[in-house]
C-alpha cells in the first residue's frame, strides 16, 4: 500500500514539474523571433533583479531596480506566462514594491509550476500568504 501511495505522489510531482515552461529555444521552436525578443527582455530583467536583490540583502532599498526588472519581465510574461522562474521573480519584485498584494498570484503560480524553482520559495510563499487579507 505504501509503495502505491509513493508511486502516486511521484506521478503527481512529475506532472506538476512538467507544467513549467523554461525560457529555452527548444521549448519555442515554432516562434523563434518572438522567443528571442522575450528572452532578451527576460535576461535584461534578470540584470535589474540581481541589482535589486543585492540592495535587499544589504538591507537597503532596491530603489527602481525591481521596477525596471518588472518592465522587462512583463514583456517576457506576455510570451511565456508558464515559467516558474519568471513568475517567482515577478512576485519578488512586487513583494518589494508599494503594491505588495500583487505578489500573491505570481508567487503561488510559481509554486504550482515548480516548487523548487528558487531556494527562497517558502519564504515568499509565507510572505504572500501574509499579504492576503482574510
Amino acid at each position: 500500500m505504501k509503495s502505491i501511495l509513493s508511486l502516486i505522489v511521484c506521478a503527481i510531482s512529475v506532472y506538476t514539474f512538467a507544467q513549467d515552461v523554461e525560457f529555452k529555444a527548444s521549448n519555442f521552436k515554432d516562434n523563434k523571433e518572438a522567443f528571442q525578443t522575450a528572452l532578451a527582455a527576460f535576461e535584461k530583467g534578470n540584470e535589474y533583479w540581481e541589482l535589486g536583490n543585492a540592495q535587499v540583502f544589504l538591507v537597503k532599498s532596491p530603489k527602481l531596480h525591481y521596477w525596471k526588472a518588472l518592465e522587462q519581465y512583463n514583456k517576457a510574461y506576455k510570451f511565456n506566462p508558464k515559467s516558474a522562474e519568471l513568475n517567482f521573480k515577478m512576485g519578488v519584485c512586487y513583494a518589494h514594491s508599494s503594491y505588495k498584494e500583487k505578489c500573491i498570484p505570481y508567487i503561488y503560480e510559481a509554486q504550482k509550476l515548480n516548487p523548487l524553482c528558487n531556494p527562497f520559495m517558502n519564504y515568499y510563499l509565507r510572505y504572500a500568504s501574509h499579504q492576503w487579507k482574510i
